[in-house]
């Protein structure tokens, strides 16, 4: 959700921009005490609330487990994971 992160390889990919988010989340980094983190989150969430930069249609209630011999990708569609990018991991 950070701006600085809408780039190509970054994780903001819907281009969301908001100076007071930015702001929340470099404050959130560097917060060591828990409840006011905490309370910095609550914020963050309204604003984003409020700005309704995207709809989600659906979280998956079910965690995918995946042994550490195996590389895979996670995925928000069904069944939860993207069954092309599973690669075994050679054990030395």
């Amino acid at each position: 959700w950070h701006s600085t992160s809408d780039s190509p390889s970054g994780a903001n990919d819907i281009s969301y921009h908001n100076a007071a988010t930015d702001k929340l989340l470099d404050e959130i980094l560097e917060e060591e005490n828990a409840s006011r983190r905490s309370v910095l989150y609550q914020k963050l969430q309204q604003i984003i609330y409020d700005d309704y930069p995207v709809i989600f249609m659906y979280v998956p209630m079910e965690r995918i487990i995946v042994g550490k011999n195996w590389n895979a990708n996670a995925s928000l569609k069904r069944p939860g994971y993207a069954v092309n990018t599973f690669e075994m991991v050679k054990i030395k």
